[in-house]
């Protein structure tokens, strides 16, 4: 009869727990299971941890809920061990440049025209815009525009235009093809603003004994860069990979991924951007492969700090005694340099 008391007693318990209301706060101790878990009868749920600063280990699956972080990128993911990446979303953005809108600045060059060289090749370069073509390292470069053969399009018009950039054919000659000096990037393109994004369409002519740089640099005397965020390509014998690099001058700390994509006679699409939102973060982007570079939380761990101005640069380097060649059909850039209507 005990026996059967105590079973009665047990199950009368588990009935009354499988219904219990719980009133107030309930505090378990441990690892707390359920089969289901329906909340959405809840006034109320707060499902993350939270916090300003993100936890230095995880475990797959956990996620972080970044109150300090832009509207819309708040949530974070465990998504290999000691990793946090920002969960997509609606981020918000700064909005669309509108040219009657004296708050952003628009570049844009489609190739088109080359004119206003002197007999060594060097000097100004006028197109849409106003560019410098500059030696970093012996003679015989050149920049010339190119009737483009369109076979890559095939839902559109003609391409405006091309140029063709090209060394000397002498060992360690090198060259810069910049941006007007007005159009530095301390006013616009600062690393560490945000709304703003360039991007180049080019293609490699050769892809061995030669190096490259695409992107916003500053040392203007020799041909690396000391700070710059870019996408770098350098090969002796045989072609190599595509990387994205960012470079320190005095503070900050230098950044080398490599983008898995091969250096090729194949044109590709570089962009670079700020992350809208999110000061010191910049995000680059080759043929689609997108990686985000930060002090902390992104794929690529790199503090930019602009202590020296930046601006659009593409460069190019012989290593051997033969020319060596590089192909740039677009250059486009966006940025909000003040409030919307102000200048």
């Amino acid at each position: 009869m005990r026996r059967i008391l105590v079973l009665l007693l047990a199950l009368l318990s588990a009935a009354l727990l499988w219904g219990m209301t719980v009133n107030g706060s309930l505090a378990v101790l441990g690892t707390l299971t359920a089969n289901v878990v329906d909340f959405g009868a809840s006034s109320s749920t707060a499902p993350n941890k939270s916090g300003i600063a993100l936890p230095a280990t995880c475990s797959v699956g956990q996620t972080y809920f970044k109150t300090d972080a832009a509207a819309g990128r708040n949530l974070y993911l465990c998504t290999a061990a000691n990793t946090w990446t920002v969960a997509a979303g609606a981020a918000a953005s700064a909005a669309e440049p509108d040219p009657t809108d004296v708050g952003w600045m628009v570049h844009r060059e489609e190739c088109m025209a080359v004119a206003q060289q002197n007999a060594s090749n060097a000097g100004w370069i006028m197109g849409e815009n106003l560019w410098f073509l500059a030696g970093l390292g012996g003679s015989g470069y050149s920049l010339s525009g190119v009737q483009p053969g369109n076979t890559d399009m095939t839902d559109g018009p003609n391409h405006p235009g091309q140029w063709l950039l090209q060394t000397g054919a002498t060992s360690g000659t090198a060259f810069a093809l910049t941006l007007a000096p007005y159009a530095k990037t301390s006013a616009w393109l600062d690393a560490s603003r945000t709304g703003w994004k360039a991007c180049w369409v080019f293609k490699l002519g050769t892809t061995t004994q030669m190096s490259a740089w695409i992107g916003l640099g500053n040392d203007t005397s020799l041909f690396a860069w000391y700070n710059y965020v870019a996408l770098y390509y350098d090969a002796t014998t045989t072609a190599q990979n595509f990387r994205f690099r960012t470079g320190k001058y005095t503070a900050g700390t230098n950044a080398d991924f490599d983008t898995g994509i091969a250096g090729d006679t194949a044109w590709h699409t570089f962009c670079i951007q700020g992350d809208d939102v999110e000061q010191g973060k910049v995000r680059m982007k080759l043929d689609g492969v997108e990686k985000t570079l930060c002090g902390a939380g992104c794929d690529v761990t790199a503090t930019i700090v602009n202590d020296k101005a930046l601006q659009t640069e593409v460069r190019l380097k012989t290593n051997e005694a033969a020319s060596k060649s590089l192909y740039l059909d677009y250059y486009g850039a966006k940025a909000r340099i003040s409030t919307q209507g102000v200048r």
